[in-house]
């Protein structure tokens, strides 16, 4: 267990250290969607900055990843995503909510086109055919691996809470679960998401590729969920000895 977590650590850590923008982005969203869902009063200008951060995610990890494919200096390529902001203050501008359907219509082109993008940012300047395809299969498999591996640890977050209200008595509020929720798919899914991107392109130009976002899912998602059932059931076998030494004190 306790090289699993060092390995979670470590896999975190690299990522946030190659993705520093898109994990601060995610960051982001997720207190800007907690901060709204906690809010008494609808905030507009928290909306507005909410689908702004929103798109910040596909333009910042398309313009690490052209960087990261440009012979350019290091602190070069780190510097070069702070480029979009200009683009992202437009969008902010752009993105109007009193504006009403127009709106939507806005957030989801401008949506589709950044997608574009990130699918050939790192193979505007130079790369194959083969390596495109194998890059965008990539992405394709960590996007699904990630939103199942949310969905996943959600069920069985879930499963957990009615299992330790039905054995335990212990109970969870709503307004947790559906933080836990903004949480995971805020966050959870674009390290995961990160975490599953190539990093080896190299390997792409060469071959096919066990895909890393499975591997993600089955050490950190499936075994931490069996763990945390393994510890209720033996919680709940703790409670029944504990019942029955009660119950032979008193006969």
């Amino acid at each position: 267990m306790k090289l699993r977590v060092q390995e979670l650590w470590h896999n975190l850590v690299a990522t946030t250290r190659r993705f520093p923008f898109p994990v601060l982005d995610a960051a982001v969203v997720t207190v800007i969607a907690l901060s709204l869902s906690s809010a008494d009063v609808k905030s507009t200008v928290m909306e507005e900055l909410l689908l702004t951060a929103i798109l910040g995610f596909p333009l910042l990890m398309s313009s690490t990843l052209f960087a990261e494919r440009s012979a350019w200096p290091e602190r070069q390529r780190r510097l070069f995503p702070f480029t979009v902001l200009p683009v992202l203050a437009f969008c902010y501008f752009f993105l109007q909510l009193d504006e009403g359907e127009a709106v939507a219509i806005r957030f989801a082109s401008l949506v589709f086109g950044f997608v574009c993008l990130l699918s050939f940012a790192p193979y505007v300047r130079k790369g194959s055919i083969n390596a495109f395809w194998r890059y965008n299969k990539s992405l394709i498999v960590g996007c699904a691996v990630a939103g199942i591996a949310v969905l996943g640890l959600m069920a069985g977050i879930g499963v957990a809470f009615l299992g330790t209200d039905f054995l335990l008595g212990i109970k969870f509020p709503v307004s947790l679960y559906a933080r836990i929720w903004i949480v995971s798919g805020c966050l959870l899914w674009p390290l995961i998401f990160l975490a599953a991107t190539p990093d080896d392109f190299g390997e792409l130009e060469a071959s096919e590729q066990y895909p890393k976002a499975m591997e993600l899912l089955n050490r950190f998602i499936v075994v931490p969920l069996v763990l945390v059932y393994m510890l209720i059931l033996y919680l709940y076998a703790g409670k029944i000895v504990d019942h029955l030494d009660l119950e032979s004190r008193r006969a």
